[in-house]
């Protein structure tokens, strides 16, 4: 079974369902597991390696065409071997797959875990027609399709996936304790089925004590409604709470569904153990209504600004461009009311028209134009222009690049509040449109590198305030320590390390700023601080006192956390 993953620390949670239940079956099966980065030619050489009678594939809109042209490479080097599609790519198009692609041999449609060792069953007994329920098969050149699979019902049969395996670090491991959602939002696959199916908590809490004990960097759970039963989110929640470790847990949580009491409850969290991504897509009343996802915008932000405020939680808010009734001018107006919330990572996504959903079926509706190819983008509705669409591209390149890579973050604070009357959009649209200009969209700039180019960008616009914002930069570097040397076009204080020698000597300084090196030398101290003058500081007003020293202090190599604490000391 073969997983290609989006990134190298993902890991694919339907491959381990299915080799768990192929294995209470009596049949082994070998696991296979790759990222989209990596060459096709050495996957399929690591395929053929195992010499396999049957190769089966999960598929997403991230990997579909790669397991497509490995699926023809496959029946070249091995005509007999078995290849099968499964995955939501695949689930609602089966019998075209099958039509445009005569190397896949099977699609299994829907939940797999009951069907899948029945079709090894069939295979090993040399049936090429195996009439199970959602397993698509080709007679001849004909593709020949079954209804769906059967759910899996009650969702405790389902496998424990991680049966055998040892510590797995610094990756992300991938959980469900639901299947299906209460919505029924038109541009999702998730409202193609009707309701919630829960595993017992007494299941949830037995699998999460084995994964925890892994040592994951992160438990991510797949339940597309997390709080959709939020005294069981809360039950759940309160268990992980209990467990040792520092793994993180991640949940799709609905903001329509939060409440006073789980608010009162999620604000005492421990700091640090649990990320909310939260699934806004609109603030626009004509578009939440268009595509049937309900919301009291007044309600969810007051419930949101009240998670971080309380800062515990790490909060993920999404919104989706393309939408319908949803043109620049209120797309704009959403991403202002959002971004004014502060999340952690804002993530500007676009709209894909799914196979299968509501969206794709009544495209013609809203004019839309999309992509023939995954990952479905639209590409202009009746709402938004081709040309708007790439606008919208532009900003969300440089919001990654700078708000959710974390850099420049006082420095942005700064510009959005003062030169941008708040007006987030404009400040972002504008450093877009000067990015691309420039040559920088699209191709790879390093975290130091971005620093000048907003600096430069900054000159352009208000040259009258470069030595401002050089300072405000400068503190943004010096807070995120990218390097001690600072990158071109900065210039650190000529006698800030002089200054800081002088300081360092004298008698009590270091027992009140730097208890943690009391007992080591001043150049083992100087690896770890750094002195500068500053006469303007984010975050502030007026200038500082002249010269104003900051000190920055720097923890030791390999803690979890990159932690600088700022000393304001006075001369």
């Amino acid at each position: 079974m073969c997983a290609i993953n989006a990134k190298y620390i993902h890991s694919n949670l339907a491959v381990l369902y299915l080799r768990q239940a192929a294995l209470r079956a009596g049949f082994d099966s070998v696991i296979r597991e790759f990222s989209i980065n990596e060459p096709i030619g050495y996957i399929l050489s690591e395929l053929h390696r195992h010499r396999p009678d049957v190769v089966a594939f999960s598929c997403y809109i991230w990997n579909i065409e790669m397991v497509l042209k490995l699926s023809d490479d496959i029946k070249k080097i091995n005509p007999q071997c078995a290849v099968i599609l499964g995955g939501p790519e695949v689930s609602f198009c089966a019998e075209e797959i099958q039509a445009a692609h005569p190397s896949v041999d099977y699609v299994i449609s829907g939940e797999g875990e009951a069907v899948w060792p029945l079709l090894l069953a069939a295979l090993q007994q040399g049936e090429i027609h195996p009439r199970l329920p959602g397993v698509a098969f080709r007679v001849g050149q004909i593709p020949v399709s079954q209804d769906s699979s059967p759910l899996v019902a009650p969702l405790d049969e389902l496998p424990y996936p991680y049966e055998g395996m040892d510590q797995i670090q610094k990756q992300i491991l991938y959980y469900e304790s639901s299947r299906g959602c209460p919505f029924k939002c038109s541009y999702c696959i998730s409202s193609l089925q009707s309701g919630v199916r829960f595993m017992s908590l007494h299941r949830v809490k037995t699998d999460l004590e084995h994964m925890n004990a892994l040592k994951p960097l992160e438990i991510k759970f797949v339940d597309r409604t997390f709080n959709c039963d939020q005294t069981r989110a809360q039950t759940i929640m309160e268990f992980i709470t209990g467990l040792p470790g520092q793994t993180r847990y991640h949940m799709e949580i609905s903001p329509q569904l939060l409440n006073e009491s789980f608010l009162n409850y999620l604000e005492k969290l421990p700091q640090q153990r649990f990320a909310f991504e939260i699934g806004v897509q609109s603030t626009h009343g004509p578009t939440l209504k268009a595509i049937n996802r309900p919301g009291d915008w007044d309600k969810i932000s007051t419930y949101i600004r009240r998670l971080r405020r309380a800062d515990n939680i790490h909060l993920h808010l999404d919104l989706i461009a393309g939408l319908p009734e949803e043109s620049y001018s209120t797309f704009k107006t959403a991403f202002n009311q959002v971004y004014k919330l502060k999340p952690h990572h804002l993530q500007l996504g676009f709209l894909k028209m799914l196979p299968g959903t509501r969206m794709r079926l009544e495209a013609e509706n809203g004019h839309y134009q999309f992509q023939s190819h995954p990952p479905y983008e639209v590409l202009s509705s009746s709402w938004l222009s081709y040309e708007e669409m790439v606008l919208l591209h532009h900003i969300e390149d440089v919001l990654e690049k700078y708000y959710n890579a974390g850099l420049a973050q006082a420095t942005l604070e700064e510009i959005i509040t003062r030169r941008y009357d708040n007006d987030a959009f404009s400040f972002w649209e504008d450093l877009a449109a000067y990015w691309y200009q420039e040559g920088h969209y699209g191709i790879g700039v390093s975290p130091a590198e971005r620093y000048g180019i907003i600096k430069r960008f900054l000159d352009r616009e208000y040259p009258e305030s470069r030595e401002q914002h050089h300072d405000w930069l400068k503190f943004d570097l010096l807070r995120d320590r990218l390097s001690f040397n600072l990158p071109a076009g900065f210039h650190s204080s000529p006698d800030g390390s002089e200054t800081l020698n002088k300081l360092l000597k004298q008698s009590g300084f270091i027992e009140q700023y730097l208890p943690e090196f009391e007992g080591q030398s001043i150049r083992e101290i100087k690896k770890r601080a750094i002195l500068e003058h500053f006469k303007y500081l984010p975050q502030s007003r007026e200038t500082a006192p002249h010269p104003g020293l900051l000190l920055f202090v720097y923890p030791e190599k390999g803690q979890p956390a990159r932690r600088v604490e700022e000393v304001g000391l006075a001369e």
